[in-house]
């Protein structure tokens, strides 16, 4: 059984952070902590944190052993796509929501290739804005790896959307801290539909 205040994701990463071990390693490690969990249970999580890329596995026989690998470099622009994927809402209220919030989040218009980058492509109706201040962004910008074509589009927000852009934001820093158990409901998925 876990320690309450942890999760098995934490628990398995704390076991190979510093010291690569098989699956066998691990359950040893762990049933001397007290924590007794089934082989196939750890192998479950281990293959999920491979997929993700937080581990990664080398074959020495007769084993395969697992190791963390160094974190990968955050994306906002990924990570407000990825939790916008999980709302049941239409695709332009997604794409007007994600316009939102960048532009809240970076306080200036967006540029459309950061809205591909989101994976929330405009529809023909969004509001453009003028080229007022298009050089001192593309300045910022110009210090990031992002390479913005001469000719993308400046976009702006023509509706507000402060409770979406809060609830994102929580889902954000909740995830990001793996901290969801601290929120009401227990860390259940609680989204709500046509929000």
């Amino acid at each position: 059984m876990l320690p309450t205040d942890m999760d098995l994701r934490t628990v398995l990463m704390k076991e190979i952070r510093n010291d690569p071990k098989s699956i066998s390693g691990i359950s040893r490690e762990l049933k001397a902590k007290g924590i007794k969990l089934h082989k196939l249970v750890i192998t479950g999580y281990l293959m999920a944190l491979s997929d993700l890329g937080h581990i990664k596995a080398k074959d020495i026989p007769p084993s395969k052993v697992y190791y963390a690998t160094s974190p990968k470099k955050l994306d906002i622009y990924k990570i407000v796509s990825e939790h916008l994927y999980r709302w049941d809402i239409p695709p332009g209220k997604k794409m007007a929501i994600t316009l939102y919030t960048l532009e809240r989040i970076f306080k200036r218009p967006i540029f459309l290739e950061e809205l591909k980058r989101a994976d929330a492509p405009p529809v023909d109706r969004m509001p453009r804005t003028t080229d007022e201040g298009r050089a001192e962004i593309r300045k910022i910008l110009g210090k990031t790896d992002l390479d913005i074509p001469r000719s993308d589009p400046l976009y702006t927000s023509d509706e507000k959307y402060p409770e979406e852009y809060d609830r994102l934001m929580a889902e954000i820093i909740l995830d990001a801290f793996s901290s969801s158990t601290l929120a009401r409901g227990g860390g259940k998925q609680t989204f709500l539909k046509g929000l």
